[in-house]
C-alpha cells in the first residue's frame, strides 16, 4: 500500500518534532519499515510539488501563434524554424526522426533565403536572377549576389538616358 502525502508529512513530524523512533511510527500509524525509513531519508514526496532531486517535467507544450502575430512571412518562417529546431532537444528520437526535423529546418531555412533575397532586391523575380547569377558561378553567396546586383543597378542608374 502506498502511503499519501498527508501520512508522510505525519511521519516527518513524529520523527522530527516528536522525536520517535521508526519502529514507534511504523506501530502507530501501521505501516512498513521501509515506507517510514523512505520518507525519513527523502527519498518519496512530501508535498505535492515536483521532487527537486529528479528531472524537471519532461512534457513540452509549443507556444502557439496565430498568424496575425506574425508581421511578414518571413517571421512566421523564423518562427517555425527555430519551434523545428527545438524538437531536436528530444533525447528520445531515433535516428529516421532525427534526419527529417534536420531535412525540414534545412527547408524552411532556404525559404527564408529566398524570401529575404527576394526583399533585398525589392523584385519578384530576385530568384530567377540568383538563378542565373548561379549558373555563371555555382560558388556565389547570396549576399555576394546581393552586392553584385546593387552595383549593377548603380551603373545603370548613373548612365545617361
Amino acid at each position: 500500500m502506498r502511503t499519501t502525502i498527508t501520512t508522510r508529512k505525519k511521519i516527518l513530524k513524529a520523527f522530527q518534532d516528536e522525536g520517535k523512533e521508526i519502529r514507534q511510527i511504523m506501530a502507530e500509524l501501521n505501516l512498513s519499515y521501509f515506507q517510514v525509513y523512505n520518507v525519513i531519508r527523502g527519498r518519496v514526496k512530501t508535498t505535492y510539488a515536483s521532487r527537486s532531486d529528479k528531472g524537471g517535467k519532461r512534457s513540452f507544450k509549443f507556444p502557439t501563434k496565430t498568424l496575425e502575430e506574425f508581421n511578414s512571412p518571413e517571421e512566421f518562417l523564423q518562427f517555425q524554424l527555430f519551434e523545428t529546431m527545438r524538437q531536436l532537444q528530444n533525447t528520445s528520437l531515433a535516428a529516421w526522426q532525427r534526419v527529417k526535423i534536420i531535412k525540414d529546418a534545412t527547408r524552411i531555412q532556404r525559404d527564408i533565403r529566398s524570401h529575404q533575397l527576394e526583399n533585398m532586391l525589392k523584385r519578384p523575380d530576385a530568384v530567377i536572377i540568383a538563378r542565373i547569377m548561379r549558373r555563371f558561378d555555382p560558388k556565389l553567396t547570396d549576399d555576394q549576389i546581393i552586392q553584385i546586383y546593387k552595383e549593377e543597378l548603380d551603373k545603370i542608374q548613373r548612365e545617361p538616358r
